[in-house]
């Protein structure tokens, strides 16, 4: 995928001139991470209502769809693979939330790195947010 990244300032996010569509490997279905790249850390709350207010679809990345075993290659795992091929993302070393919440108080982390892992977090906590709808 050839990138532009021009970024352009609206509203506290950066748009990106582009959507990135990606094949879940697992399950064939195609989704779209947001050209808006929301610079601040949030807490949990805040990042489930910041996707929710880019419109209709928009969520938090997936840990593991359905709850499958099998499928436990999850869409941040295939969202790191994909960065790693874009110039412009490479440099995106943070830990992102995940959408599914499986606690009261704590929720999953996925930290994008040299060498990736989830970890559980408290979600007063602040972590980047990548916001993802399927196409």
């Amino acid at each position: 995928m050839e990138s532009s990244s021009q970024e352009i300032a609206i509203l506290g996010a950066h748009l990106i001139n582009m959507i990135l569509e990606i094949q879940h490997p697992v399950t064939g279905k195609i989704f779209e991470i947001s050209d808006v790249l929301f610079p601040i850390k949030m807490t949990w709350e805040d990042a489930n209502l910041a996707c929710k207010n880019l419109g209709a679809g928009w969520r938090l990345p997936l840990k593991c769809p359905k709850q499958n075993s099998l499928l436990e290659l999850c869409e941040m795992e295939a969202i790191g693979e994909e960065f790693s091929k874009i110039s412009s993302y490479r440099n995106f070393k943070r830990s992102y939330w995940c959408g599914m919440s499986q606690h009261h108080f704590k929720n999953w982390v996925f930290h994008l790195n040299e060498n990736p892992y989830w970890a559980l977090r408290s979600k007063i906590e602040h972590h980047y947010v990548l916001a993802v709808r399927e196409n």
